[in-house]
C-alpha cells in the first residue's frame, strides 16, 4: 500500500457550474476542479456532486445524470434538477424528471461519504502519510485506509487479527522517525504495528490474554510504545520493538477501558485512559507507571488531547459539558463550556484548539476552546455518530464521523453553501409510500421507521399539514378516503400485532385498535367490499386478517393456510369479488375471496425464494397480479383462473417494493431492488420500459400517483419523479 502523490487537475473553474460538464467529464477530472471552488455557484454546485460521489463515480454517464437530478432536487433546487435530467446522453435527455425531493439528511458540508463496511465502525482515526492526509477505520475486522482529499481506499487494508473473535476493535496512529505508523488492537489479545507508507507490519507481535478495547501510541527515545486497554480495566505500556512489557500491568479501573489518548508533556510522552466508570488516569510511557492523581475527573464520559496557548491540555466531557486540564500540572483552564455531545474529538485548526463534539441528536459541534464559541457550522449527521476525528486537508478544516449506518463520512463544516431550500422530512428509512386524491389534489402519504407519517402536495412538494409523529417505527401502510377524511392502516413490524388506523391530518387514532395478530405485521393493504372499506393486513403469524377501517373492528374470521410469515397483501377485483393476493415466506402465492373468508384455489409456488412485495393491475381487460421475491425474481398471475402468465422480469437484488400504473397508455410495473434501482417493466411485453432509475440509497417504497407521477422513497427521502 503506497500512498501517490496529488492528482493535478486542469482549470475547469468555469464549467464546475454547467450540468453537461459534470455528468460527462471523467470524475478525477470534476473532483480536482471541485476541490478548487470558491464562488458560491460553483460551491453549491460542489456539494451537490458531492451528496453521492462513492455512488456515481465508476457509474456511466447516465446514472450519473440520474444521481445529480436526484441530490439536485434534495437541495431544493429543481431548476438545476431539471438542467441535468435535460443533459444529453447517446443524444436523449433522461426519460424522467425530478419535480421535487426532500432533504433533510443532505449537507453541504459534506466532502465523501466511506461506505462498503460490512459491520459496525470500531473506530476512527486520521493521520498524515507522504504529505496526504488519510483517514483510518476499523471495521470488518480490519482497518482500511482512505485518502481524505479524494475519498478513496487506499491498498487492501490492514488485517491479520484471528478470526471474528480477533476483529480490530481499536486503532492509534503516531509519527516516529522517517515514517507514520498504525498500531491496532484486537479482540484476539494482538497488537500490531504498521507503516502506513508501504502497509507493512513492523517489530515483534504482542499477544496478551485479555480483548483489547483500546490502544494508543508514541516514541520514547526513539523506540515505538503502545498503551493497551482491556474489557477488565487493565492497563499495560508495551515496546512494541522488542515485543516486551514495560512494567507490570495495572487493574486502572473498574469498567473496562473505552479510551486511550496520547500527549507530549515537556518533551515526554504521556497517555490517558478513560474507563466506562468515569474515571480518567495518566500514564508515563517511558515506564508504565500512573501519572498524576486525577481523582477530580471521575464522572467522565469523554476525553480528548489538543494543544491550548501552547500547552498540552486534556479536554474531558460528562455528556453536558467540556472542560479543559493543563496536563503538566494537572489544574484546569478556563470555566466549563456546556456543548451537549455523546462523542467527542480534539485538535488544533488554523492555530487554535477545538473540541469537535457528536451529539445524539446526529449534530456535530466545533468550539473553539479559548473563548468558547462555535468554530464553523453544526454539521447533521444522516445517522447515529458513533465515533469522530479531525484534521486539516488543503488548508480546511474536516471532520470525520463513524455513524451507526455503517458509513465514514467528511464533513468540511466551514463551508457556507445555504441548505434552507432543502424540505424537511423524514429522519429514519422510509418504507412505506402510497397516493390518494384529496379535495381533487393529489397527495403523496409516506411511513417510516422515525414512526411518522407525512402527507405530501405531489404538484408543490409542500407537506400537507403537520406529520403524524408518536407512531411506533412503519414497516407498511395503506391508505383509504372515508367520507373526505384520509385514514391510513399502519402497521410497525418490529412490535407485536401492531396495526393501527390513523387519520394522519388530524393527528387522532380512527376506532378500536385492531387486535389479533399473534406476532409482527409485515404487510397491509386496502379493498372495498360488502359496502365498507377494510384493510387487509398479513403477519409473521401466518394469518391474513380483515379490519373495517370505520371502526378498527375485526371482519370475518382469520384466513391461514401460510406456512410462514406473510410478507406481501395487494387487493383486486376480480368478476365482481373482492380478492387479496398474499405472498409469505413458505414461498408461496395465494388468492383469498375477502367477502366469503375462505381460498381461491391452491396455492400457487413458482416462487424459489420468499415472496416480499406484491401488486394488482388491469391488463388487456384483465386483473393480474406482480409479486416479487428475495431472489429479485418478478412474476405475474392471472388472477381469473389464478395461472401463472408466461412473464418473468428479472432484477438485481431483492425485490423491496412494487407499484402498477398505466403510464403513456402502457401497463407497466414499477419494482424496487437492493440495488439501489427501480425498474419499470411494461407487463404486456416483459421488457423495459426504459432504463433503470438509480437512488442514492435502498429504495423501500414506491408509489404512482393517477396521471404519472412516481413516489420513491430512498433511505431517509423522498423523491417525485414524471415522465418527460
Amino acid at each position: 500500500m503506497r500512498i501517490m502523490g496529488d492528482t493535478q487537475g486542469g482549470s475547469d473553474g468555469g464549467h464546475l457550474t454547467d450540468p453537461d460538464w459534470l455528468v460527462h467529464t471523467d470524475p478525477a477530472r470534476v473532483a480536482a476542479a471541485l476541490a478548487r471552488a470558491t464562488g458560491p455557484a460553483q460551491r453549491h454546485a460542489a456539494a451537490v456532486y458531492r451528496v453521492s460521489e462513492r455512488a456515481h463515480r465508476s457509474a456511466d454517464p447516465a446514472v450519473r445524470r440520474q444521481l445529480l437530478a436526484v441530490d439536485a432536487a434534495r437541495f431544493g433546487d429543481r431548476e438545476l434538477a431539471a438542467r441535468f435530467a435535460a443533459v444529453r446522453v447517446a443524444g436523449e435527455p433522461a426519460p424522467w424528471r425530478v419535480d421535487w425531493a426532500t432533504g433533510r439528511m443532505v449537507a453541504s458540508a459534506l466532502r465523501h461519504a466511506l461506505s462498503g463496511h460490512r459491520s459496525w465502525i470500531e473506530d476512527v482515526r486520521t493521520a498524515t502519510v507522504g504529505g496526504r492526509p488519510v483517514v483510518l477505520t476499523a471495521a470488518d475486522g480490519r482497518v482500511q485506509v482512505w485518502d481524505l482529499a479524494t475519498g478513496d481506499p487506499v491498498g487492501d487494508g490492514l488485517s491479520g487479527h484471528v478470526g471474528w473473535t480477533g476483529r480490530v476493535r481499536t486503532v492509534a496512529t503516531v509519527v516516529v522517525p522517517g515514517r507514520t505508523v498504525a498500531v491496532t488492537g484486537g479482540s484476539d489479545g494482538a497488537v500490531r504495528a504498521w507503516d502506513l507508507g508501504t502497509g507493512r507490519r513492523l517489530g515483534a507481535e504482542v499477544t496478551v490474554q485479555y480483548r483489547i478495547e483500546a490502544v494508543t501510541a508514541g516514541v520514547v527515545d526513539g523506540r515505538l510504545v503502545a498503551l493497551t486497554g482491556s474489557t477488565g480495566g487493565v492497563v499495560q505500556a508495551w515496546d512494541l520493538g522488542a515485543g516486551q512489557p514495560i512494567g507490570a500491568p495495572r487493574k486502572a479501573h473498574d469498567g473496562r477501558v473505552g479510551t486511550a489518548v496520547t500527549a507530549v508533556v515537556g518533551g515526554h510522552p504521556l497517555a490517558v485512559t478513560l474507563g466506562t466508570d468515569g474515571r480518567v488516569r495518566g500514564w508515563d510511557l517511558a515506564t508504565g507507571e500512573q501519572y498524576g492523581a486525577w481523582h477530580d475527573l471521575d464522572g467522565a464520559t469523554s476525553v480528548a488531547t489538543t494543544v491550548l496557548a501552547g500547552r498540552p491540555v486534556l479536554v474531558t466531557g460528562d455528556g453536558n459539558a467540556l472542560r479543559c486540564w493543563d496536563l503538566a500540572t494537572g489544574h484546569p483552564t478556563g470555566a466549563p463550556r456546556h456543548i451537549p455531545h455523546r462523542v467527542l474529538a480534539a485538535t488544533v485548526l488554523a492555530g487554535r484548539a477545538v473540541a469537535v463534539a457528536g451529539d445524539a441528536d446526529r449534530t456535530v459541534r466545533l468550539v473553539d476552546l479559548a473563548t468558547g464559541r462555535p468554530y464553523g457550522r453544526p454539521v447533521t449527521c444522516p445517522a447515529g455518530i458513533t465515533r469522530i476525528a479531525a484534521t486539516v486537508v488543503a488548508g480546511r478544516p474536516v471532520v470525520v464521523t463513524g455513524e451507526d449506518d455503517r458509513t465514514v463520512r467528511v464533513w468540511e463544516p466551514a463551508t457556507d453553501v445555504p441548505t434552507d431550500r432543502c424540505r424537511p422530512g423524514h429522519t429514519d428509512d422510509v418504507r412505506s409510500a402510497t397516493t390518494a386524491v384529496l379535495d381533487g389534489r393529489p397527495v403523496a402519504v409516506t411511513g417510516g421507521y422515525d414512526g411518522a407519517v407525512w402527507v405530501w402536495d405531489l404538484a408543490t412538494g409542500d407537506p400537507v399539514g403537520a406529520p403524524l409523529t408518536g407512531t411506533r417505527a412503519v414497516e407498511a401502510m395503506a391508505t383509504a378516503v372515508l367520507d373526505g377524511r384520509l385514514v391510513a392502516a399502519v402497521t410497525g413490524g418490529v412490535t407485536t400485532g401492531n396495526v393501527r388506523l390513523w387519520e394522519p391530518l388530524a393527528g387522532r387514532p380512527v376506532g378500536a385498535r385492531p387486535t389479533g395478530h399473534r406476532d409482527e405485521v409485515w404487510a397491509v393493504a386496502t379493498a372495498v367490499f360488502g359496502g365498507r372499506t377494510v384493510a387487509v393486513t398479513g403477519g409473521a403469524d401466518a394469518t391474513v386478517r380483515i379490519w373495517d377501517m370505520a371502526t378498527g373492528r375485526p371482519v370475518g374470521a382469520p384466513l391461514t393456510g401460510h406456512a410462514g410469515h406473510v410478507c406481501a397483501v395487494a387487493t383486486a377485483a376480480v368478476g365482481g369479488r373482492s380478492v387479496a393476493v398474499t405472498g409469505g415466506a413458505d414461498r408461496s402465492v395465494r388468492l383469498w375471496d375477502l367477502g366469503a373468508g375462505r381460498p381461491i384455489g391452491r396455492p400457487r409456488k413458482a416462487h424459489r425464494a420468499p415472496v416480499v412485495a406484491a401488486a394488482t393491475a388491469v391488463l388487456d381487460g384483465r386483473p393480474i397480479a406482480v409479486t416479487g421475491d428475495e431472489h429479485g425474481c418478478t412474476l405475474l398471475w392471472d388472477l381469473p383462473t389464478g395461472r401463472r402468465l408466461g412473464v418473468h422480469l428479472a432484477g438485481k437484488g431483492a425485490v423491496t417494493a412494487i407499484a402498477t400504473a398505466v403510464l403513456d397508455a402502457r401497463t407497466v410495473a414499477v419494482v424496487a431492488h437492493t440495488d439501489r434501482t427501480v425498474r419499470v417493466w411494461d407487463l404486456a411485453t416483459g421488457g423495459p420500459a426504459g432504463p433503470p432509475l438509480t437512488f442514492p440509497a435502498d429504495v423501500h417504497a414506491v408509489a404512482v400517483a393517477p396521471g404519472g407521477p412516481l413516489v420513491v422513497g430512498f433511505g431517509t427521502e423522498i423523491a417525485v419523479l414524471s415522465r418527460r
